[in-house]
């Protein structure tokens, strides 16, 4: 029996990504000799700011999709 579901694979795709790269750019202190190479730290600097995307996009995703309406003052 298959169990087609909604989800976005291009989401989860990029949930991947940001999880590996969460992990790469935090584990590179205990694995590198520093100072770290360029690349290496130009690769952990898209970390958290790919994860904060993503959790504005879910966000704004599922009140759209469920119709709430949120209101800052």
């Amino acid at each position: 029996m298959t169990n087609k579901s909604n989800r976005d694979n291009t989401i989860d795709i990029l949930r991947g990504i940001a999880i590996v790269t969460m992990v790469c750019a935090n584990s590179a202190g205990y694995i590198l000799q520093e100072p770290h190479p360029l690349g290496i730290r130009l690769y952990g600097t898209w970390a958290a700011p790919l994860f904060i995307l993503l959790a504005g996009f879910m966000v704004t995703f599922t009140q759209t999709r469920k119709n709430i309406i949120l209101v800052i003052t």
